[in-house]
């Protein structure tokens, strides 16, 4: 009898976790942007629908973000507050790898779950990613693997995808156009000098 009510408790327990499944959503923002060869870009990894203040909060994430090295270089990362200040080692333990075409955010905090309900509005910004240009052509930035966990250390349900783009364009026509009438100024100078 005790092992009938010991399992119906475990169950009951199991079945109330369960129906607190974080459903979010993890997307890329802006999802469309176009800069200029050689130019930097910013791109925020953010989650919304969480629920404004509400359990289960995120306690933790590792999420891996794709790009096209022939267009793009990973350059750095920037972590937000929602899971405790970046920059103290008792509340959050930041890694960050990069690979030839994927970077991994990974993300722990040390924080209660009452006070990650108190810093996590429905939608923040996890990371902001800066990337360097380096060819042209449009880099769909997408994602790897993606684990996020609740503040007890519960994996979430998979969440929606946002994907973006970032189109990098050969330096403005008029750059060209201006660099060509300089040089045309100049040789014209050049011809009209008196010869010694």
């Amino acid at each position: 009898m005790k092992n009938i009510l010991t399992t119906g408790i475990v169950l009951g327990v199991t079945a109330l976790l369960s129906s607190q499944v974080l459903a979010a959503r993890v997307s890329l923002d802006p999802i469309e942007q176009t800069i200029s060869l050689g130019s930097p870009a910013e791109v925020s990894v953010a989650i919304s629908d969480l629920g404004d203040g509400l359990p289960p909060s995120l306690g933790a994430f590792l999420i891996e973000v794709t790009f096209d090295n022939n267009i793009l270089n990973f350059a750095s990362v920037t972590y937000g507050e929602s899971l405790g200040n970046p920059n103290d080692v008792f509340e959050t333990d930041v890694v960050t790898t990069s690979g030839p075409n994927m970077v991994s955010l990974d993300e722990f905090s040390f924080l209660s779950a009452p006070e990650l309900d108190a810093l996590q509005p429905d939608s923040f910004t996890l990371a902001t990613l800066t990337f360097t240009s380096v060819g042209v052509g449009t880099s769909p930035l997408g994602f790897g693997s993606i684990d996020l966990s609740d503040a007890v250390g519960l994996t979430t349900a998979d969440p929606t995808l946002g994907t973006a783009n970032i189109t990098v364009v050969p330096l403005p026509a008029t750059f060209v156009l201006l660099a060509s009438a300089l040089l045309g100024l100049s040789l014209v100078s050049r011809s009209h000098r008196p010869r010694r």
